[in-house]
């Protein structure tokens, strides 16, 4: 741990929690609560997931959590349970009176009405905070909503992973208000800062902080080897930026001269059907399997299985990129050489021929051809294992990060 002796009060500003995808967003929980810092979590929503990782429970962390009421789909349902907040909590009439002033007050919008209070209500009582982290750059925008409603006090910073800045609908305008109000800004890799300064952002508020993992869970085991039980995985949401399409293309390539490999893909996403329609027009069914999402226990043990791990990320249509793409670290610290793309943030976690291979996004034919020849060459898969371990435990272990998150809340706060 860092030596920062003062125990920092912090509110967690995230979108949806728990949710099994954003191990990120945990790793950095389970840090700052073993460092001793008191951390409440607000999310703008439940997840829906019934899996939970392991450190949830461990660490109770729904305790620590403060989720807005539900808004009911209908508008009685709505009036009658607004009316009752209202009459319980004066603070929220209060609001509602400043609502009123604001043209908000018409019976007619009253399911976004109470979806707007239900974004603040967990605040109520709980303002004050040294530090107000938020997760995502709506969510804080969501912070600058609720502080000037005065429900919030402390210093504010936000962090960027990469759909919040490089999607399309993040346009020059949309942070405005944010640019404004948000002492500091987290960005996940240099090709954030110069997509987020693009659209205003000051660079000297920017601080470039990669997304960490606990280096000591994800410890490598003896992995069966040899052309005839080679196992490639992947773990992602099923989603177009992480490009499987292409993947499943490649391996389909593959399939012609290793018969006997077999694909693992882990994770949920809107695009399941497409890609199960895909594997089974290519007649995969057997060698491509679909696990749906798992919990980190869970996935260590995919890694711990498999031989390749592929991520070939794509900017999507619709301009959504990857920031970092952590499981590249996760599988490098499992000792598995990645096949990934030059694709944003990916270059600054893979060393290219070293650590794994980067090919252009969308190229079928070089992903089979880096596959091919991991698969060849078993030498080749053990060093750049090895190397990628290396490499991990020195730039994205969790500890050193989270100490450095530390420090980047101490200059916020100049507690020096």
């Amino acid at each position: 741990m860092s030596d920062i002796s003062k125990k920092l009060k912090i509110a967690f500003l995230v979108e949806r929690f728990p949710k099994l995808s954003e191990t990120f967003i945990l790793n950095q929980l389970t840090y700052l609560v073993k460092a001793g810092h008191e951390v409440d979590i607000f999310p703008a929503g439940r997840s829906g997931e019934k899996m939970v990782h392991d450190e949830i429970n461990r660490l109770r962390l729904l305790t620590r959590t403060y989720y807005p009421p539900i808004v009911p789909q209908n508008k009685i349902g709505a009036w009658l349970k607004f009316t009752l907040m209202v009459n319980v909590k004066p603070t929220v009439r209060t609001l509602v009176k400043f609502l009123k002033s604001q043209d908000f007050y018409n019976k007619q919008e009253i399911l976004r009405r109470f979806y707007l209070i239900s974004l603040f209500y967990p605040f109520i009582s709980k303002n004050k905070y040294d530090i107000i982290h938020c997760h995502f750059g709506p969510t804080g925008l969501r912070a600058v909503f609720v502080r000037s409603l005065g429900l919030l006090e402390g210093k504010m910073l936000t962090t960027f992973y990469g759909y919040d800045i490089t999607h399309q609908a993040m346009g020059k305008n949309y942070y405005q208000d944010l640019i404004a109000h948000c002492d500091k800004y987290i960005v996940i890799s240099n090709y954030i800062v110069e997509k987020a300064a693009s659209v205003g952002f000051e660079r000297d508020k920017m601080v470039v902080l990669p997304l960490g993992i606990n280096t000591e869970e994800y410890t490598p085991s003896g992995r069966k080897v040899g052309i005839q039980h080679i196992r490639l995985l992947s773990v992602a949401r099923l989603v177009e930026k992480k490009g499987l399409y292409y993947a499943i293309s490649a391996f389909h390539l593959l399939m012609e001269l290793y018969p006997n490999i077999r694909y693992d893909i882990v994770g949920e996403g809107e695009l399941m059907v497409p890609l199960k329609e895909l594997v089974a027009d290519l007649e995969l069914r057997d060698r491509v399997i679909f696990h749906g999402a798992r919990t980190k226990v869970d996935i260590i043990e995919f890694y711990r299985n498999a031989d390749i791990f592929v991520l070939p990320s794509i900017t999507g249509s619709d301009g959504n990129s990857e920031g970092q793409g952590l499981v590249l670290q996760e599988a490098q610290a499992m000792q598995l050489p990645v096949v990934a793309t030059l694709h944003n943030g990916i270059p600054e976690g893979v060393i290219d021929e070293i650590t794994g291979y980067l090919v252009p996004e969308r190229d079928i034919e070089a992903l089979k051809t880096k596959m091919k020849y991991l698969i060849d060459n078993e030498n080749v898969r053990k060093t750049m294992g090895k190397n990628g371990r290396e490499y991990v435990l020195r730039n994205f272990d969790n500890v050193v990060l989270g100490e450095k998150l530390e420090l980047i809340y101490s200059e916020i706060l100049k507690l020096y």
